[in-house]
């Protein structure tokens, strides 16, 4: 009602008053406006939603309205009602925080309405595993039934749902743990996690015909078979032996690649080999051998015009 109507209102009553009274010289006596009836706040509201919400069983509204009505107030109700849309979930390690939330914040009269609460509670935890994760990688993240729990390390132990479980941890750089759990319901499991760091690259098999020494990126691995790990991108490979042209090649490998690669060396050919080298000896021989024949076979002495002592040139001219 707005204060324009009260105020007609009141005027109403007092004329209504002074009719029925007539001369009364004492003085009229008004009862009290009514109280106005309480407006719902927004916390209110979300609770009413939420109980109606629990009502039709939709439990996940339930759980966002309680949840929302809470942030504005903290009324320790609302622990119990989580714990109960919780539960219409099947989410039992939340449902008992909730429980056990609602039995330290809540008045003693307002834990007095729920007299059969430790006794559920009891229950609730026989669906609950304890589980106590080290995890040797920090920075881990730890998943659990598909739901990321969060990063290693954790300071405290977990609550979960007992029953089958994939754990799984994963970090960069590390080979992903994965393991199949069997969580017990009401009692503490710990489980010890320690990550392999992955092995980058691949295998690289090099095979020479004949052997030979196999130099991969300027270092000697070996004499041809030669197989070892690399790493992952293109390496340069070069093969030699005394008496043989080098060959090199490239090789390119990849993260769990095995790459292998096979070449044949020629044998250098000597310069006997030559044409030219032989023929070249021939000439060499017969002039040689001309030479030879001719200092050693004798003449009988000629009759010429040239006095003797007076020969100065070569016996024989090259060209």
């Amino acid at each position: 009602m707005t204060l324009r109507r009260r105020s007609l209102a009141f005027a109403l009553a007092c004329s209504l008053s002074c009719s029925l009274t007539g001369s009364l010289s004492a003085p009229l006596a008004f009862a009290a406006p009514p109280k106005p009836a309480p407006v719902d706040d927004d916390a209110t509201r979300l609770k009413k939603e939420g109980d109606q919400a629990m009502l039709d069983l939709h439990y996940e509204d339930a759980l966002r309205a309680y949840d929302a009505s809470y942030a504005l107030r903290a009324n320790p109700a609302l622990h119990y009602n989580r714990g109960r849309a919780c539960e219409g979930l099947g989410r039992w390690s939340a449902a008992l925080d909730a429980y056990e939330a609602f039995e330290r914040d809540a008045p003693e009269e307002l834990r007095a309405k729920v007299p059969g609460l430790p006794e559920h509670v009891r229950e609730v935890k026989k669906r609950v595993t304890t589980l106590t994760l080290e995890v040797t990688t920090p920075g881990a993240r730890v998943v659990l039934r598909d739901v990321v729990i969060g990063e290693a390390p954790f300071k405290d132990a977990l609550r979960v749902n007992a029953g089958k479980a994939k754990l799984e941890v994963s970090a960069d750089g590390y080979v992903t743990y994965s393991k199949e759990l069997d969580l017990p319901g009401g009692e503490p499991l710990t489980v010890k996690v320690e990550l392999s760091q992955k092995v980058t690259g691949g295998t690289l098999v090099v095979r020479c015909e004949p052997a030979a020494t196999v130099t991969i990126d300027g270092k000697v691995a070996g004499s041809s078979p030669v197989e070892t790990h690399v790493g992952a991108g293109t390496h340069a490979v070069t093969l030699s032996r005394d008496g043989y042209a080098s060959r090199s090649t490239t090789v390119t490998v990849a993260d769990g690649d095995r790459k292998e690669t096979t070449l044949t060396l020629e044998a250098i050919s000597g310069i006997t080999s030559k044409w030219w080298f032989w023929t070249g000896v021939g000439v060499v021989a017969v002039g040689g051998a001309v030479m030879t024949y001719s200092l050693l076979s004798t003449r009988d002495a000629g009759k010429g015009d040239i006095a003797p002592g007076r020969i100065s040139a070569p016996l024989f001219r090259f060209p």
